[in-house]
């Protein structure tokens, strides 16, 4: 079974929370690390496209997020959905998929992530979600904050890792790839033809 292995770090800027609502302006840099372990294949499928061999899956990881802000710090789970072209002479795709995290104040980390991979390994991207209090409610202790980032990191739909790693508002390797684009279409055979793995 081939596996996902995924790095993120922080691409353009760093983390912005920003409070919402009934709260006053502000806007706060952030850095946290999250790390996961696959715990469930819900669905992989290997097919043939026009342009090479496609590896199209759903995956679970599980772990623990670990930031100095309590608002970026708890349990974990991601769900993402990858579609990559796996031909040597290709290895481009798309990943997309949410974050939860059960932070340390009771609340709730909600995020979703839009990233292009354009060797198989490299991601480029999005993260767009909010921070809810206890309860889920929005009030001035922490809660209903949106929360913004742009990353880079490395993606493997070849081997047999099983890991999930993210880093937020740390500096870039000085390595980071160039700024990709891709257009795709279609799916596997048999797949749900879903494009986001979102929990929401």
């Amino acid at each position: 079974m081939v596996a996902f292995s995924v790095v993120f770090a922080l691409g353009v800027t760093a983390i912005a929370i920003q409070r919402v609502r009934n709260q006053s302006a502000r806007t706060d840099q952030a850095q946290a690390t999250l790390i996961g372990e696959r715990r469930v294949s819900v669905r992989q499928t290997v097919c043939q496209g026009e342009d090479g061999e496609y590896r199209e899956a759903v995956e679970v990881f599980e772990g623990t997020a670990t930031s100095a802000d309590p608002r970026l710090s708890g349990p974990l789970t991601i769900t993402v959905r990858s579609f990559i072209n796996r031909s040597p002479d290709q290895q481009e795709g798309t990943v997309e998929g949410s974050i939860v995290i059960k932070n340390a104040l009771g609340g709730t980390v909600r995020a979703d992530i839009y990233a292009v991979s354009d060797d198989a390994q490299t991601l480029e991207g999005t993260l767009v979600g909010r921070i809810s209090a206890p309860g889920g409610g929005q009030d001035d202790n922490g809660g209903g904050e949106r929360l913004f980032a742009n990353f880079f990191g490395s993606f493997n739909a070849m081997d047999d890792e099983q890991d999930f790693r993210v880093s937020l508002g740390q500096e870039p390797p000085t390595d980071s790839p160039r700024n990709s684009a891709v257009i795709q279409r279609g799916s596997c055979p048999g797949s749900s033809g879903k494009r986001s793995a979102g929990s929401k």
